[in-house]
């Protein structure tokens, strides 16, 4: 009906005729109703349903609904088929089949999230799908309780995407930033080794020019040197942190060649799994091996005859040992590691340098000499990849 403003409203129309005995009509009967707003909300959820169904069915996420009730899938859209690689129709035939495709290894969290989803609790994480030719792809689904008039839970509507390039493009950035880093890292290793073999070359050239001080410039060098040996390892390394069997027979090559003492210090490595040492604890430990190793050669008796020290490094069940023997030499009976007394200049400073956790240090008179015996294990050290050669 066309009212007389111009405006068009709809109208329900419902009558009849009431009759008489025989059957005449005697009079008409009406009822009409303004159903304009019934008309404007059902075109409204038309619409409604045409863009939902448009947006639904063009975007590349899966939206879908499954009703509690009856345990059925209401609607699913097509993007299943493309990110899943199973047809819609299994899915809405059996609400659970897309549990066919869930990893392994994600099925269980997977599970645990649909009984929560029953109970009204939102869903939101990431697992894995392998599709039926195969591929693994990653999803990123999130689902939410639909509640009707009574606050029921009674369906369950949610949103997956395929995350799989995003997370590959983000896997390789950081692969790309670690890289960076490990490059910029080892040059600045680099660059201290260098300043620290000028200094080096600069206490070696007093030590010649003053010789009332050379015997200590000497012991200064020989830590300098370790340090910058542990430095110049750091920068050739293409990850953080040095490998026991590679840094402490490097620093007793170090020792030796700056006493001059070439076949003094028998090395014997026994390690079927490398240890790498813990990035900050590099320095200090190369500056402990140093010192250790020093004070057996100062300290070994002049009878001993050509008996070297022996140097002896192991590893059993993640924890890697160092031990060192220096024959014929004596400890007195005041020395006291633990509490400090009678330790020296040397091992005051080994002492002041050893991690306050994963090392412990031991010494003792045997009856081949003294013995020392160093363990290294977790935070100091940690278990990394096989070193060839270093096989029992």
């Amino acid at each position: 009906m066309v009212c007389p403003d111009g405006s068009v409203r709809w109208l329900l129309e419902r009558g009849g005729a009431t009759r008489s005995a025989n059957g005449e009509p005697l009079r008409m009967l009406g009822i009409v109703q303004d159903i304009t707003e019934r008309k404007q909300a059902a075109k409204s959820l038309t619409e409604s349903e045409e863009l939902f169904r448009e947006f639904a069915e063009n975007t590349e996420e899966v939206f879908w609904v499954r009703d509690l009730r009856s345990n059925s899938m209401i609607y699913v859209s097509p993007a299943y088929e493309k990110i899943w690689g199973r047809s819609c129709a299994s899915l809405l035939a059996n609400p659970l089949d897309f549990l066919d495709a869930v990893h392994p290894d994600d099925l269980n969290s997977v599970r645990e999230g649909i009984l929560h989803q029953q109970r009204g609790e939102y869903f939101n994480r990431d697992y894995r799908i392998i599709r039926t030719d195969g591929q693994i792809r990653r999803v990123h689904v999130q689902a939410f309780p639909i509640r009707n008039s009574a606050g029921v839970v009674y369906r369950i509507g949610g949103l997956a995407r395929d995350i799989t390039r995003q997370q590959e493009m983000e896997a390789d950035r950081i692969r790309h930033e670690r890289a960076q880093v490990q490059t910029l890292v080892r040059e600045v290793h680099h660059r201290i080794k260098n300043h620290l073999q000028g200094v080096v070359g600069l206490l070696d050239e007093h030590a010649g020019r003053f010789p009332a001080v050379a015997s200590l410039l000497m012991m200064a060098i020989m830590q300098i040197r370790s340090i910058a040996l542990a430095h110049g390892l750091q920068g050739q390394g293409a990850d953080a942190g040095l490998h026991l069997c590679e840094i402490v027979p490097a620093v007793a090559q170090s020792v030796t060649t700056s006493l001059n003492t070439s076949a003094a210090i028998e090395t014997r490595i026994d390690m079927d799994w490398s240890l790498r040492i813990a990035d900050a604890d590099t320095v200090p430990l190369a500056l402990v091996f140093n010192e250790l190793l020093v004070n057996c050669l100062k300290h070994r008796p002049p009878d001993s005859g050509n008996r070297p020290v022996r140097l002896h490094l192991h590893e059993r069940h993640g924890i890697g040992r160092l031990v060192l023997t220096c024959p014929g030499a004596r400890l007195p009976k005041s020395f006291d590691f633990e509490q400090g007394v009678g330790l020296g200049t040397g091992l005051e400073l080994v002492k002041s340098l050893l991690p306050r956790e994963g090392v412990t240090l031991a010494f003792r008179n045997d009856t081949d000499g003294v013995y020392c015996e160093m363990t290294l294990q977790a935070p100091v050290v940690l278990r990394g990849t096989r070193v060839p050669g270093n096989t029992p």
